[in-house]
Order: C-alpha cells, then sequence, then structure tokens
C-alpha cells in the first residue's frame, strides 16, 4: 500500500488551540500532500490533538483513531483495518468503550486497557482498581 495517515499544519483549521493536529488526511504515493483527503475531521480545536494510525500486531491488523481531550484524557476508536484498500474506502470505526483517562493498546487480537482510575464498566458490574491491566477481545 503506498498510503500514509498524516496530520499536519495544512492551513486554517487543521491545528488545535494547543498547536497540534486536529484533522488526519490519506496521502497516497505520488500526489501532492495537500491534496490528501481529509479522513478525520472531528476534534474540537479546544482538544490538546487528534490522529489515527494502521498497524499489523501479532497476525492482526488494527487502526486506531483518537481524540485528545487533554493531556490526560481521550477518546478512541477502532476498526479492523483491510491492508491495501486506502482509508477513504474502509468501512467506519467502533467507539472503544472505556473511560476517558484509560490508556489503550493492542496485543494479537486483544485490547490492552491500562486504568488510571477506578472504572466500573457496566452499571452494580464488577469494579476494577487505579492501575489495573485489562485484557478483553477486538472482535
Amino acid at each position: 500500500m503506498d498510503e500514509l495517515l498524516v496530520g499536519w499544519d495544512a492551513g486554517e483549521g487543521s491545528m488545535t488551540d494547543s498547536g497540534y493536529p486536529r484533522q488526519v488526511r490519506a496521502w497516497m504515493r505520488g500526489t501532492k500532500l495537500k491534496d490528501a483527503p481529509v479522513v478525520y475531521d472531528d476534534a474540537p480545536k479546544e482538544d490538546v490533538a487528534a490522529g489515527q494510525y494502521m498497524y499489523f500486531d501479532r497476525g492482526h491488523w488494527h487502526e486506531i483513531r483518537y481524540r485528545s481531550k487533554t493531556f490526560y484524557t481521550s477518546e478512541h476508536w477502532w476498526r479492523r483495518p483491510s491492508p491495501g484498500v486506502p482509508a477513504t474506502e474502509q468501512g467506519g470505526f467502533t467507539k472503544i468503550p472505556i473511560q476517558d483517562d484509560a490508556d489503550v493498546s493492542t496485543f494479537g487480537n486483544s485490547a490492552i486497557i491500562t486504568l488510571r482510575s477506578d472504572w466500573t464498566p457496566t452499571e452494580g458490574g464488577k469494579s476494577y482498581p487505579t492501575g489495573a491491566l485489562l485484557s478483553c477481545p477486538m472482535e
């Protein structure tokens, strides 16, 4: 695939008030960077940053989109990408249902969630303490 997901100062509205990118564009080899189509543009200017990246982890492809509200809080979305298919032609993202101050990564086909505060995912359900490391399947 000859595509790169990029964020940069592309002019008015492309940066947050903190000076970080708030847009993601899908740049194809052989095209002008300024002509790259926007694939994510939903982060408010007041947020710290926004981004999107795709990677291969132990036999599984992942694509993560994030919105950093502050330096310690973020929202994350995920999709299973199809390598070789441009980002503009992929399916939609699913919000990862974690609290805003949790960190998320992957290990193979699992989400790895690190808690910065206590969390009870379902009302009346099991609670997990600050610092807990949780693992759950991505699909």
